[in-house]
């Protein structure tokens, strides 16, 4: 019997309802089922036992064009073996014959195919099957623990972990498991091969919802050739008292040191220093009296070393002025960061700590804890008071001279906060001299750069020295951004013309001609006897004065500091260039102001001319630096804290603040838009614009004393033109009416990932934090009154009282918040002067 498709049966029925004659119906061919495409089924398998460093290739009926090679992914589950990887040679026509081979088989493994061959089904999966079984020998791995259990094993959560190319095994471990802890057969003998079959051991404690990392001594190795026992889960040991810390934690220590000023020979002794070790939220976890440090010749670095955190910093030459916490600190990613911090100077001196905090080994990238044992201090004496400098300055301007170029002209760069058409990004280089003797100071011109340590004033010969402890410049070569910039190639025939950048200097260290300790003496440092530890950077004809600040409500007085770094080339080394015929680069010709990189063409060591200044040391630099505007009763203006490590400057006119901080040695500087609804006020809240927007000055809604106008109708000098693409799409453009055009445009990158940061870093502004878009972080509570009645108008609740009698102008206050709910702790900043 025949079926009648659809069309068929409609055909009937228009006969019938039509009462017209009709043909009996006829047969038709089924077009649909015709016009179907051909079936098709997906040939693929499963491989089981095969790793993530080996991948086997395979073949379908002996084709050896059309392979497939399969490697397995890395291991992420414990305990799960080896998982299984699927293979497939996509979807083939169905009744297609299939045969499934091993064209290649995997290093150390021999694989069997299983049910490789037959024909594909519709509705049939292919049940193939490839098994992979070891051929390389493997070894046992022993990991030995403490016999004690309160080092580790007693601990809540312990567990030891063995991860390979193949698989993680994890055991966990009590106070009854014996040492040691064995993983059987877990290595392999890949003797023989470019991959190496690496593992790799690790130790834990879980306490709570805190995953603690644990000390492990030779936690690494590859290609076994027999039993590994080497690894230990060992307790950290306390060098200062011989005693002994759980093995998920490590300690803290470091050197103590004196810093000698320029002009002093004999370092004094150090006595009466107190440190302490803090956590998060600056809690004393431990209070350390340091005995009596007799450093005759301390103030001499032998070395220095860089940290995780780039920062280069010194390292003092006696060892026995040591020092070490006997708390031990917890080595996870909340506990794991601590701060090391002066609790007490002594007696007439004033101490720097270097790489002293802020620091967890989960930012370090360990497996296991490190004790930390560069948490150095120096000290020094604080000078007289006719050699104190006092206040926060702005850089307001630099020149630049370059000696080696004859009558070069010199190039100034000035902070001008409504003239979009300059750089400004002076508006971020702050410099804070505390009247103990220390410098605080932070760039942002070549990165942001956050620079301590000691400063020597001389009034009388008008000099200015700063010997830097801690410094995040990596690079101490001057000109970073102040550099002849060749336009053709120093081989070309044409002279190559000079051009200026002009920006701002890329960090104290950097400046040139800097002056270097040999010994007791003070040298011109030079090529040949580099030490950055022991350098200062030398500031001449140094002056002190002050300077008229317009601001929208009347005029104030501003002090101001000026001075140059550099000196004539008369009786500066200079070099023939190359210099030995080794690389002397960056060097400067001394006619055509080009950098040399090369030899040039046809000439020797003996007959390359003309002389060439090596760049540190052939340039001038000078310097004005400024204070900030003060407006008494508001924000506007520049606040230190009392333990001189951090500066805050926030300006009503800009909307800009920056913020440089120092916790026990560990740098932070952030700078950005802190927006607030009532720029003049006494008290509220602020947040940072959203990173997406961006901070430049024509989009800052603040006021310009010049025209008493705000935000963007100051810009007069052009038509500007804005463009802002962020992840969530453009933004309108800004638009300025004048005599010409200047485009923007702002590349996606701008809205650039979430910054990495420890949990709970104090050494941030509070609410400094960059934003991960366009969105601002929650808001800061702010509070400014005079010192004496401050905590009688604050709030308790975000600012609970403490000691005022370190402060004798104004005190603000800022606390950060969750949603509005205070989180962390207050911190509380004295105004550095009041305004005239």
């Amino acid at each position: 019997m025949k079926t009648l498709n659809r069309f068929q049966i409609l055909a009937g029925v228009a006969c019938v309802l039509s009462l017209a004659a009709c043909d009996s119906i006829k047969d038709v061919p089924n077009e649909d089922a015709a016009s179907l495409p051909p079936q098709t089924v997906v040939l693929s398998g499963q491989i089981n036992g095969l790793s993530s460093l080996r991948a086997i290739t395979l073949q379908n009926n002996d084709d050896a064009v059309a392979t497939r090679s399969v490697i397995n992914a890395a291991p992420t589950v414990p305990n799960e073996g080896v998982r299984p990887v699927p293979f497939s040679f996509g979807a083939l026509p169905a009744g297609s014959p299939y045969k499934i081979t091993v064209k290649q088989q995997p290093e150390f493994k021999h694989c069997e195919v299983v049910n490789g061959e037959g024909v594909l089904t519709v509705g049939v999966a292919p049940n193939i099957v490839i098994n992979c079984a070891n051929t390389a020998t493997r070894y046992d791995l022993s990991v030995h623990i403490p016999s004690d259990p309160s080092f580790f094993k007693g601990l809540e959560g312990a567990k030891v972990r063995v991860t390979t190319e193949e698989e993680i095994r994890e055991i966990a471990v009590t106070a009854a498991t014996p040492s040691p802890v064995v993983f059987e057969d877990v290595l392999i003998n890949a003797t023989g091969t470019l991959n190496a079959a690496t593992w790799s051991v690790t130790a834990s404690t879980f306490e709570g919802n805190r995953l603690n990392k644990c000390v492990v001594t030779f936690p690494n190795g590859s290609n076994s050739t027999g039993n590994v026992a080497t690894p230990v889960v060992g307790a950290v040991a306390g060098v200062a008292v011989d005693a002994t810390a759980p093995a998920c934690a490590f300690t803290v220590g470091g050197r103590v040191g004196y810093s000698l000023p320029p002009g002093e020979t004999t370092a004094p002794n150090i006595a009466g220093l107190k440190l302490q070790l803090r956590d998060l939220q600056l809690n004393a976890l431990e209070t350390l009296d340091v005995a009596t440090c007799t450093t005759a010749n301390a103030g001499v670095t032998q070395q220095t070393l860089t940290t995780a955190l780039n920062a280069v910093v010194p390292v003092p030459v006696n060892t026995t002025c040591a020092y070490q916490f006997n708390t031990p600190v917890r080595s996870s990613s909340t506990s794991g960061v601590y701060e090391v911090a002066v609790a007490e100077h002594p007696a007439g001196q004033f101490c720097v700590v270097t790489n002293g905090g802020m620091v967890s080994v989960f930012t370090q990238g360990l497996t296991s804890p490190v004790s930390v044992t560069n948490a150095n201090v120096f000290c020094r004496a604080t000078p007289p008071a006719n050699r104190q400098l006092t206040g926060v300055y702005r850089l307001r301007s630099t020149t630049f001279v370059p000696n080696a170029i004859t009558n070069a002209a010199p190039r100034t760069s000035t902070w001008e906060p409504f003239d979009f058409s300059k750089q400004n990004t002076a508006s971020s280089n702050m410099m804070a001299f505390f009247d103990n003797g220390t410098f605080l100071y932070g760039a942002h011109g070549n990165g942001a750069q956050a620079e301590h340590g000691f400063y020597d004033y001389d009034p009388t010969a008008q000099t200015l020295r700063f010997t830097s402890i801690v410094d995040t410049n990596t690079s101490t070569t001057f000109p970073a951004n102040f550099s002849p910039v060749q336009t053709t190639s120093p081989t070309a025939t044409t002279p190559t013309s000079i051009t200026h950048i002009t920006t701002t200097t890329p960090g104290i260290s950097a400046l040139p001609n800097p002056i270097r300790r040999n010994g007791a003496t003070l040298v011109a440092q030079t090529a040949a006897t580099p030490s950055f530890a022991a350098s200062h950077a030398a500031m001449t004809g140094v002056t002190l004065g002050t300077v008229q600040v317009p601001l929208d409500e009347g005029v104030t007085t501003a002090r101001t500091i000026s001075g140059t770094f550099g000196a004539d080339p008369a009786g500066l080394a200079t070099a023939q260039f190359p210099a030995s015929c080794s690389a002397a680069a960056p060097c400067i010709n001394s006619v055509t102001g080009a950098a040399v990189t090369s030899l040039p063409a046809g000439q020797t060591c003996a007959t390359a001319t003309p002389v060439c200044y090596s760049p540190s040391y052939a340039y001038r630099v000078s310097w004005v630096l400024e204070e900030p505007p003060q407006v008494q009763n508001q924000m506007t203006g520049a606040w230190t804290t009392q333990d001189s490590r951090r500066l805050w400057v926030w300006d009503y006119r800009t909307y800009y603040g920056t913020s440089v901080a120092m916790m026990g040695g560990s740098p932070s500087m952030n700078d950005a838009c802190f927006t607030m609804e009532n720029l003049h006020a006494s008290s509220g809240t602020y947040t940072r614009r959203g990173t997406g927007t961006g901070c430049f000055p024509f989009a800052r809604p603040g006021n310009d004393p010049q025209t008493g106008q705000p935000g963007i109708s100051t810009f007069s000098f052009a038509t500007f033109t804005f463009t802002i693409t962020p992840r969530n799409g453009p933004l309108p453009a800004y638009s300025v009416t004048g005599a010409e055009s200047v485009d923007l445009t702002i590349a996606p990158s701008i809205t650039s990932p979430i910054i990495p940061q420890l949990p709970g870093y104090t050494g941030r502004h509070p609410g400094g934090e960059p934003a991960p878009s366009t969105e601002s972080p929650s808001p800061v509570y702010f509070q400014i009154a005079p010192a004496a009645s401050f905590f009688t108008e604050a709030n308790a609740t975000y600012f609970p009282p403490v000691s005022t009698d370190w402060c004798t102008t104004e005190i603000l206050g800022l606390r950060a918040t969750a949603n509005g709910f205070p989180i962390n702790y207050p911190l509380y900043f004295c105004r550095t002067q009041l305004s005239n």
